[in-house]
């Protein structure tokens, strides 16, 4: 595949993946939580939810059979890919660093605490 025919291919699935997220994250949190599915399990809740796309995928190339017809090989990994979304969301909000993970990820402009930058003119703001 030539690049730019990958590079098409991407944004058709990019804007796969953005439609269905917008339908189905309606149907799974309300507005204000965009993640409140996730909140009881968290992070190992999106990774098995991740990894059963994965063997649905293994198993689809591997068999060559599809037996739920209403969704497709291109559904799975744009599910797939949506999840990915998800978790890097998740990860953003709940500020997923731990102690164990810390100094591999801290870096990371998903986990790395940002400092508010200072206006000028305004009192009592946070020192860089």
């Amino acid at each position: 595949m030539r690049q730019k025919d990958y590079y098409k291919l991407l944004k058709e699935m990019h804007k796969k993946e953005e439609e269905i997220t917008y339908k189905k994250n309606g149907d799974y949190s309300p507005q204000s939580d965009a993640l409140s599915n996730f909140r009881k399990y968290g992070e190992v809740q999106l990774l098995s939810r991740m990894y059963e796309k994965f063997l649905r995928l293994e198993n689809i190339i591997n068999t060559g059979k599809i037996n739920v017809s209403e969704e497709s090989f291109s559904d799975t990994i744009c599910d797939l890919s949506n999840y990915c979304h998800l978790l890097a969301a998740y990860v953003k909000d709940t500020k997923l660093v731990t102690s164990k993970n810390k100094s591999k990820i801290k870096n990371d402009p998903l986990v790395k605490k940002r400092t508010p930058k200072r206006v000028r003119g305004v009192k009592n703001q946070p020192r860089n």
